[in-house]
């Protein structure tokens, strides 16, 4: 209850007590019953919960990665609204909102060092302890699992210029006609 009214002190302090949700795969005993089907659709919703996703830690991770959780819980809501068909538009409002939330959350970045950041971090690299990259892997991630909000966010777009103008740093601001010229001359070099 406290994830369906996005309550993130009373969130927090259950996890802190040991508190878990009920696990959406205990819903899969009984097929197709009407409390089977309300039950998994009221823990999608407590999960979709935004202060749920900002707090919630994993077995595998120790801080909780909301990008990455949204990320994958659109995508199983997506997966359930197909199956579960009686409750297709439920599911696929609960899928639209992560995606939002995604989105806003990306709003909330201050500058673009800690743009980069949100956008280069990878919580499966940093597991495995491989090195930083200047990759937007959040922004991989989200065109392979079909994030349109977030990749077309204002934030998310200035990075992806910025990393497709790097190394020419006043190509948005020069002329056309000097972008052209500059165009026509490296490509009739290239083969050079």
């Amino acid at each position: 209850m406290a994830a369906h009214h996005n309550d993130h002190d009373i969130i927090k302090l259950l996890i802190k007590r040991g508190a878990t949700p009920i696990a959406v795969s205990s819903y899969q005993t009984e097929n197709h019953t009407i409390q089977r089907c309300i039950g998994k659709l009221n823990v999608y919703k407590a999960m979709a919960s935004e202060a749920y996703m900002c707090v919630i830690e994993t077995e595998t991770e120790t801080k909780p990665d909301p990008f990455q959780r949204a990320f994958e819980l659109c995508h199983k809501l997506r997966a359930e609204s197909s199956k579960e068909y009686e409750f297709r538009e439920e599911y696929l409002e609960l899928a639209a909102k992560c995606e939002q939330f995604s989105a806003d959350l990306l709003g909330q970045t201050r500058d673009s060092i800690e743009l980069k950041t949100v956008l280069s971090h990878d919580s499966q690299m940093s597991k495995r302890g491989v090195g930083k990259e200047s990759r937007p892997m959040k922004v991989l991630y989200a065109v392979q699992r079909q994030h349109k909000k977030f990749v077309v966010h204002p934030h998310c777009q200035q990075q992806l210029i910025e990393l497709w103008y790097r190394g020419l740093e006043n190509w948005r601001d020069s002329s056309w006609i000097r972008n052209v010229v500059i165009s026509t001359v490296i490509i009739l070099a290239f083969p050079y």
